[in-house]
């Protein structure tokens, strides 16, 4: 299994957390497309979280975050703006790292092809 990480809740912003948390299910999707088994706990915790009580310390989401990531077989980083200040990659990649786990880059809008999905070059740009 793959997991999936990158920026989410580093300035608080609601509106830019849906923006990152849209996009992580984006790329999950488009991960799995191409035949990829992974998990995004951004993607999939984001819209549940929010008046349920779950806990929104970085402690909480740490312990979640590492117990499911040692079970995986690789780390895939999506470098959205903001990437290099996540406090959430700051304790996933130095533990992948411990663990032998590998860890890829991706870059929104630019990621398909690496993916393994043909990028399609249509007369209004590529995808259309």
């Amino acid at each position: 299994m793959i997991y999936i990480a990158g920026p989410y809740s580093e300035f608080n912003d609601l509106m830019l957390m849906n923006d990152r948390a849209h996009m992580h299910g984006v790329f999950a999707i488009d991960c799995a497309v191409a035949g990829h088994i992974v998990y995004s706990p951004i993607a999939a915790w984001h819209h549940l979280s929010f008046g349920r009580g779950l806990p929104m310390t970085q402690e909480f989401w740490r312990r979640m975050s590492l117990g499911i990531l040692r079970h995986c077989e690789q780390l895939w980083i999506l470098r959205l703006e903001g990437w290099g200040e996540s406090s959430g990659l700051r304790y996933e990649i130095p533990f992948a790292d411990s663990c032998g786990i590998p860890t890829r880059y991706f870059d929104w809008g630019t990621y398909r092809e690496e993916i393994g999905i043909p990028v399609i070059v249509g007369p209004l740009g590529p995808g259309l």
